[in-house]
């Protein structure tokens, strides 16, 4: 991708296991774009700044949003499947990098509700995601910066997350 505002490690990450979802679902990939991507940055931390989850409205692309904090990450049976066939990943590769757990479950959590999902499966030829994830989480009462988040097990983040997706 050459893009000049395509360099967000997470972002990119989560854009690229989006894509993986909709080619094994039989759905042409999405196209990044620049335009979507600055609304989704405005739009993520807008619902950081009001603390709170809303979709916009009057705009002519559809929108996945996703608000949360002081979150607990689980690891069900559903999830370590839906990653195994999506991404063929396994539970222990995803919890090895917080990044890689954020864009998975991001992915997941749209496929797992029947609106977002057929929104996430459109279609549309273009999209875009932002997710803000602060760097503060704990597991076992240790603090870890999120690029050197190593670990096993389930782990707690106590922050505030906002994902934006969108599509046109």
């Amino acid at each position: 991708m050459s893009s000049v505002l395509f360099g967000q490690n997470l972002d990119s990450l989560t854009f690229n296991y989006i894509n993986q979802y909709r080619v094994k679902s039989g759905r042409k990939a999405l196209v990044w774009s620049d335009e979507l991507y600055k609304t989704c940055i405005k739009h993520s931390d807008n619902m950081i700044m009001n603390d709170s989850t809303y979709h916009s409205h009057g705009y002519v692309y559809s929108e996945n949003v996703s608000y949360g904090k002081n979150c607990t990450f689980s690891f069900d049976e559903k999830y370590k499947n839906f990653i195994k066939k999506y991404f063929n990943l396994t539970y222990e590769e995803v919890i090895k990098n917080i990044n890689v757990y954020c864009a998975t479950e991001s992915v997941y959590s749209w496929y797992d509700s029947k609106k977002h999902n057929e929104i996430m499966l459109s279609d549309k030829k273009y999209g875009s995601v932002h997710i803000v994830l602060k760097d503060i989480i704990k597991k076992n009462n240790i603090v870890f910066g999120r690029e050197m988040f190593k670990g096993v097990g389930p782990f707690y983040y106590k922050v505030t997350v906002a994902e934006t997706f969108q599509i046109k």
